[in-house]
């Protein structure tokens, strides 16, 4: 049985810097190495890298000139060359594959720009009660909310500035665990709660708390204490150990327009705080100070309107917990 690409790459020692131009003209030199001269080549192209589409097609567009530089056409034919380009946290590869051969080149990755811009973090208490609660959806008119309960969904509109009741709905079925967490409605999510459990279960990519999808790729908090952002692959591009569980992306007008909200890696009940962060490819930079609450965060979701997220603190000097929607501005 011939050898996987994933193990041929996980073998291949750290290369030299070169750019992609290069990679591609020594990845064409390989590969010419491996076929008869002035072969014909059906070539198909894939990126499982966080590269953006026109980088990918200049790389592409390297990689046939540089192939018919060495003598390879390109056009129909029964041998087919797969071209993917891939990534390590140190660096983006060029894999390609003729039947059983595998020939690869590598460039490293520019060095991360650090943030340079502060942003804010606003958040606007709607509603607090004695219960314990998971999530919170308001209307779009702003009229109506509906509270995610551990065992119920109850809904409520606002009459005269106050928010009044109007029903509450048993959960069909539902498995309460210790630290329940669970949300309104996420149909496009793939995921779905172990059972009796306050966890996700990600299939290859493990169990998980919490996801937030950004422009590097999928960030996720695992049950075992440890955030990991993952591209195309199963293998995490970089993992974090300083964060807590609870993470949420968020759009805003600062920086790249989009960042992540993360809450500390607290033990028990002590106090927590969220802090916002931006990510360039696999480096990352918080860009606002730490915002201290008043205790435990219980919740931290998506929201509505990508501009914000719904946060749920217990708040350990009045024992409510708080629903509040968290938004970014950018600082002056």
């Amino acid at each position: 049985m011939r050898p996987s690409v994933l193990s041929l790459l996980l073998l291949l020692p750290i290369a030299c810097a070169q750019p992609a131009s290069e990679a591609a003209k020594q990845l064409a030199a390989k590969i010419a190495a491996q076929v008869p001269a002035h072969s014909t080549l059906m070539l198909s192209f894939e990126n499982r890298a966080s590269l953006e589409g026109g980088d990918v097609d200049a790389i592409r567009a390297a990689v046939e000139q540089q192939l018919r530089a060495a003598g390879v056409e390109l056009g129909e034919s029964e041998t087919k060359l797969r071209v993917t380009i891939s990534e390590d946290p140190l660096r983006y590869l060029l894999v390609a594959q003729i039947g059983g051969q595998v020939a690869i080149a590598s460039w490293r990755k520019p060095p991360a720009v650090a943030a340079e811009y502060r942003t804010i973090i606003k958040r606007t208490t709607v509603w607090e009660q004695r219960e314990p609660l998971l999530d919170m959806s308001l209307s779009n008119d702003g009229a109506g909310m509906v509270v995610r309960e551990a065992e119920r969904t109850v809904e409520y509109k606002k009459d005269t500035g106050r928010w009044q009741f109007v029903r509450a709905t048993p959960i069909t079925g539902a498995v309460v665990s210790r630290d329940p967490r669970g949300r309104l409605a996420d149909a496009g999510s793939p995921y779905h709660l172990v059972s009796g459990r306050n966890y996700f279960n990600g299939g290859a990519r493990g169990e998980f708390y919490c996801e937030a999808e950004i422009p590097a790729g999928t960030l996720m908090t695992g049950v075992d204490g440890q955030a990991r952002l993952y591209g195309q692959r199963a293998e995490p591009l970089l993992v974090i150990n300083n964060w807590g569980s609870d993470i949420a992306a968020v759009t805003s007008d600062c920086g790249s327009k989009r960042q992540v909200l993360v809450t500390a890696p607290t033990v028990d009940d002590s106090q927590d705080h969220l802090q916002a962060f931006e990510f360039t490819g696999v480096a990352y930079a918080a860009v606002s100070e730490p915002l201290l609450l008043p205790g435990p965060v219980t919740a931290l979701w998506a929201a509505e309107s990508a501009g914000q997220v719904t946060l749920v603190v217990h708040n350990k000097q009045t024992g409510m917990y708080e629903a509040s929607r968290v938004s970014l501005s950018c600082a002056q």
